[in-house]
């Protein structure tokens, strides 16, 4: 591959006249010398670095995309939908994987506006305003996918968790069950505050108040903290019906534990979220899936335009998520009138 280092030996110039000549219109040299400098170029191949190019105009045609992890299938359905927007508008894309820790998500958000970049897009981390200020503080557009952050004024597409959580308590409480677990993670970003209002709201139409010793909070990714909160549960001298998981992986977990028990003892159990894996023949898990392509889809939308004309007020697009009722709400011996 030609460089710029190739074209200036060949021209006889310093590396740094050819990189201003190729990099801009230049008035500080003369036509000949931008003349022999193009040529020589065109004569050897040359093919301009597109980042290098944007970077002399002062732009990086470049935006971020920032996740916690890669595990699971959401970043890939988000990528899938959100890259072909940015590409058609001429962008390319740095992905960011913060693996839940802050400290981690500041580096890369910091590694984003180093290499100049015109947007982010990022599931933010519960709490961490401050790295998402630095964001700001830069003038770098910015939008919140699935999840966003209270006092960072930014644009926001996500699932909306308060529906989510209407529903999935309607489709239990339709299905007879009065005494139901609920099982959160301490992780209470806003997302899965609203999905907890959303219980909270289905119960209190039907005239239920939780009992306290059947609303319990794990530890974040800890499967273990699940199933020992499960098996509490359980032991408990009324165990419930059911248990309803804030989260898909927290209701798979759970199902690691009533699976091992006898069919009369089991109860359902239901998530919200939507993996992949839930649909699984063998796991067959409630659930009410998160549109990850349409919030990906939406979110490059939003991004681009954000871009193009910084100034406006603020948008939050939620979006509905869709029921799916699977066996391990309705293969159970509670089939109603509990």
């Amino acid at each position: 591959m030609v460089s710029i280092a190739d074209i200036a030996e060949a021209v006889g110039l310093s590396i740094g006249t050819v990189s201003q000549v190729l990099g801009r219109q230049d008035t500080r040299y003369s036509e000949r010398t931008r003349r022999r400098v193009h040529e020589t170029a065109q004569r050897l191949g040359y093919r301009p670095n597109a980042m290098a190019k944007a970077l002399g105009r002062g732009r990086s045609s470049a935006v971020g995309v920032m996740f916690a992890d890669l595990t699971g299938s959401y970043a890939n359905d988000i990528l899938a939908s959100a890259l072909p927007v940015l590409e058609a508008a001429g962008f390319h894309t740095l992905i960011g994987v913060n693996y839940w820790n802050p400290e981690r998500e500041k580096q890369e958000l910091e590694t984003f506006l180093e290499r100049r970049l015109e947007g982010i897009l990022a599931l933010p981390l519960d709490g961490q305003l401050a790295n998402y200020h630095l964001v700001q503080e830069a003038g770098v557009s910015l939008v919140f996918m699935c999840d966003w952050l209270e006092g960072i004024p930014a644009d926001v597409v996500a699932m909306d968790g308060y529906d989510a959580g209407l529903k999935i308590t309607r489709h239990l409480l339709d299905r007879g069950h009065r005494r139901m677990a609920i099982l959160g993670v301490d992780n209470q970003s806003e997302q899965l505050r609203a999905r907890q209002a959303g219980i909270r709201s289905a119960l209190a139409e039907a005239g239920i108040t939780p009992d306290p010793a059947l609303v319990r909070f794990s530890r974040t990714s800890d499967p273990e903290s699940v199933m020992t909160l499960t098996r509490e549960f359980l032991a408990l001298a009324e165990p419930p019906t059911a248990i309803l998981a804030s989260v898909d992986a927290v209701a798979l977990e759970v199902q690691e534990v009533v699976c091992k028990l006898p069919l009369e003892r089991r109860p359902a159990v239901a998530g919200i979220g939507g993996l992949p894996m839930s649909g699984h023949g063998m796991i067959s898990l409630t659930t009410v899936a998160e549109p990850l392509a349409e919030i990906g889809r939406r979110a490059a939308e939003l991004l681009l335009k954000r871009i193009g004309k910084k100034r406006g007020a603020c948008r939050q697009d939620l979006l509905r998520g869709e029921l799916a009722v699977r066996d391990s709400t309705t293969s159970h011996p509670w089939k109603g009138g509990v």
